[in-house]
Parts: structure tokens; C-alpha cells; sequence
């Protein structure tokens, strides 16, 4: 079984009007440390890995690889960061990776919102792509993270998940947006399930502020400083 990992890192979001017209600068700074931690660290293959970007995460890193029928560049492994690009990147990855998964590693870093269906109903987390215009289009730019989730627990399958968020939290009422779902349908694993994790920047409902302090604590963290960590047979963990 292999590791893997999926990136999603916008920058540019200048076609955007209103709420989230802001281009983000450090994300894919931030994705580029993210990278090199996998491959360095985790010693994750770069043909394991998928990037979806408006920017450049990896020069050297493969634009394609083999299905696992064998057939050579049937994998796209580099697109770019519109909602349709991102969600054939989940289906590449869950067609390649079901059932043979050990650890899988998803980092996003751009927009997001928390979208209020009502009143009674805890909100959703959602995350904006680069093809996002405006409200009243961009639920067709939006890819909701519990969904996502969903999908790699129960399609791709495997031991453990992690999820490091860097997104903005802060609440919108589904009278201004209506948040489409995936739209697909991938087959269910059936050598088990895993054990999902998710790490936010912020706390539901609040803005996540445009600096590196958490890709910066985040990377720190993951290459060991600080406590929460020990041996696990003879390797730090």
C-alpha cells in the first residue's frame, strides 16, 4: 500500500467579485513547503501525489503516470484550480489509490466559507475554487469539505486521513449561495475504512487571516518541533 497525497493551493482569485475577491498571496508558497515535506519527510512518491493549483507547486514534479491497468499517462496528476479540474483530480485519485491507500494527506489553502443551510443545522464548511465569479453563480465553484471527506473515507479507503485547512470560516446564509454537491458517484472500498483528521486554521465562523502563521506553525509542527509527539518502535512520530 502507498501514501498519497492531494493539494489544492489558489492564489489568484482577481476574476472574483465581491466577498472573495481577495488574491491570496503565500498559498502556494505554502503548498510548495507542504510538497517538500511529503516527499522529504513522508517519502511519498511524487507519482502518488496530485496538484491542483493556479501556480507552479513543483517544477520537476510528474504531469502524468500509469493507471493501475498499466497504461501509460492515463493519470493526470497536475491540473489546475477550477471546481471540475479539482473533481476529476478526487476521481484520479480514488480510482488509483481504493483499497491501497495507507495514508492519504489533503492540504488546501485559499477560500472558503461556512455556509448555513438554516437555523437548526450545524454549518457546513465550504471551500471556493478559482473559477468562483460571483454569489449567484459560484455555488457551481464551490466544493463542500464534508462531502470531500465522505468521498475519500468511503471510496478510497485506507488507514488514516489528514486534512490541514487554511480557509476562511466565516458564515453564509444559503439565501446567498447555493452550494452544488460533487456530483459523483465513485465506487465504495471494501478493505475498510479509515481514520480521518482535520486541522483548521481557524475556528468555525471566523475569518482566517492572510499571513503565514499557520502554514508556518502547521510545517513546524509536522517536522517535530514542540510536544505533541513521541517513540513509536524506535521512530518519532
Amino acid at each position: 500500500m502507498e501514501s498519497r497525497a492531494l493539494i489544492i493551493a489558489i492564489q489568484d482569485y482577481s476574476q472574483s467579485q465581491g466577498l472573495f475577491s481577495q488574491t491570496l498571496a503565500g498559498t502556494i508558497a505554502s503548498a510548495q513547503n507542504f510538497y517538500q515535506w511529503l516527499v522529504s519527510e513522508k517519502k511519498i512518491k511524487p507519482e502518488c501525489i496530485f496538484l491542483c493549483s493556479d501556480g507552479t507547486i513543483s517544477n520537476t514534479h510528474p504531469r502524468t503516470r500509469s493507471n493501475r491497468a498499466g497504461v501509460a499517462n492515463a493519470v493526470q496528476l497536475v491540473r489546475g484550480a477550477s471546481r471540475p479540474e479539482i473533481v476529476a483530480a478526487v476521481l484520479d485519485l480514488i480510482d488509483l489509490g481504493q483499497d491501497d491507500t495507507n495514508e492519504l494527506f489533503v492540504f488546501f489553502s485559499g477560500h472558503g466559507f461556512g455556509y448555513r443551510q438554516s437555523p437548526w443545522r450545524m454549518g457546513l464548511d465550504v471551500l471556493v475554487s478559482g473559477d468562483f465569479r460571483n454569489l449567484r453563480t459560484g455555488g457551481a465553484a464551490c466544493v463542500k469539505l464534508d462531502e470531500l471527506r465522505f468521498r475519500l473515507y468511503s471510496c478510497l479507503g485506507g488507514k488514516d486521513h489528514y486534512l490541514f485547512i487554511d480557509a476562511c470560516r466565516n458564515e453564509v446564509d444559503e439565501s446567498q449561495i447555493q452550494a452544488l454537491g460533487l456530483g459523483i458517484s465513485p465506487t465504495s472500498a471494501q478493505l475498510g475504512f479509515p481514520t480521518t483528521y482535520t486541522l483548521y486554521s481557524v475556528k468555525y465562523g471566523e475569518p482566517a487571516p492572510v499571513n503565514p502563521d499557520f502554514p508556518a506553525a502547521l510545517m513546524q509542527g509536522l517536522e517535530g518541533q514542540g510536544h505533541a509527539k513521541g517513540w513509536v518502535q524506535g521512530k518519532m512520530f
